[in-house]
């Protein structure tokens, strides 16, 4: 790998956020004291629009998997905003409470960016639903500034421009009114609050499901009603903490690692208890042999949830995820 370009002259990020979206959009703060990002076209190495998304400095921010839209939350976490990344408009704003600030944890959009999936410091993970019409205006006038950057400037005689034509049509296109929801279209009671959740919407077996993974290394399922919303269902929990059936495990050079299950168990609880600090965290004082809690289980956690998923294993494989006996009990 190799260097292609550096983004300087940035202010003080100290919780390290940027996102990334499929299409090579990069979304980062460009200011301390208020939520203001900047989105820049790593493709192309260009800055594309700015967003004045917040009054407080921003806390998380996520693209749609087409990296169309844009959502972000502030510091005090009870505002999430939607911005469309072609021009900058605010689009949806959902409030999840007014009561107290939270710390929002994980922001993520489901594949057909219909849903936004919100999880705090708290004990309730928020599901918020996006206004169709609104999206297929913004898939508008993406085609339409797509065709046309294929095209190109074409003028007449009289200097007109087809860029022209659809920077004005774009604001009679997408409604001028921010469209706010102050209520969840449905939401998830967690069991204990002040833990970090990864939260993502996905198809298992041509159902909707919720997955929640938590850094206490269980994966919750949650039954999802796309029509009717409300309170979702848990379905099955997943122990994540040990190794799994049939799995080949493969040490830092790729060989695989021909270890019986009762050493393998034993030497993944030795590796876990004495797991080594990253590289950042060494430089900011922490010990070589405690594993940080913001970086590194944070990290393990969405890879968990990432979209696409990395792992093939199917979640609905008794012999891969077993079931744990006491929610099944329940």
């Amino acid at each position: 790998m190799r260097l292609l370009h550096s983004i300087k002259n940035l202010p003080e990020n100290p919780l390290g956020l940027c996102t990334l979206s499929m299409n090579s959009h990069l979304a980062y703060p460009v200011a301390e004291s208020c939520g203001e990002l900047q989105v820049y076209d790593a493709g192309n190495l260009s800055t594309r629009v700015k967003i004045a998304a917040h009054a407080s400095p921003l806390s998380a921010m996520s693209f749609s998997f087409n990296g169309m839209l844009l959502a972000t939350a502030s510091q005090k976490g009870t505002v999430i905003r939607v911005f469309c990344t072609k021009n900058g408009q605010n689009l949806h704003e959902f409030r999840r409470g007014v009561k107290r600030y939270v710390t929002i944890a994980s922001l993520t959009f489901s594949n057909c960016a219909n849903y936004i999936c919100v999880s705090s410091n708290t004990e309730t993970v928020h599901v918020f639903k996006l206004d169709s019409k609104v999206l297929e205006e913004v898939e508008r006038i993406a085609a339409l500034k797509n065709n046309n950057d294929e095209d190109g400037e074409i003028e007449n005689g009289s200097g007109f421009s087809i860029t022209g034509l659809i920077s004005s049509a774009a604001s009679y296109l997408i409604p001028t009114n921010v469209l706010v929801q102050d209520r969840a279209f449905a939401n998830v009671q967690l069991k204990e609050a002040g833990l970090k959740h990864q939260v993502v919407i996905s198809k298992l077996d041509k159902e909707l499901r919720l997955m929640v993974a938590c850094e206490d290394g269980f994966l919750y399922m949650y039954d999802f009603d796309d029509v009717k919303g409300g309170d979702c269902k848990l379905v099955k929990v997943h122990d994540l903490r040990g190794n799994l059936h049939g799995v080949i495990e493969v040490d830092n050079c790729g060989n695989d690692l021909d270890v019986p299950m009762e050493q393998s168990v034993a030497v993944h609880k030795m590796t876990t208890s004495i797991a080594p600090a990253t590289f950042a965290g060494v430089l900011k004082g922490r010990p070589k042999d405690r594993m940080s809690v913001d970086s590194d289980k944070c990290r393990d956690l969405i890879d968990a949830v990432q979209i696409p998923i990395k792992s093939t294993i199917p979640l609905y494989d008794d012999a891969q995820f077993p079931p744990v006996a006491v929610v099944a009990a329940e």
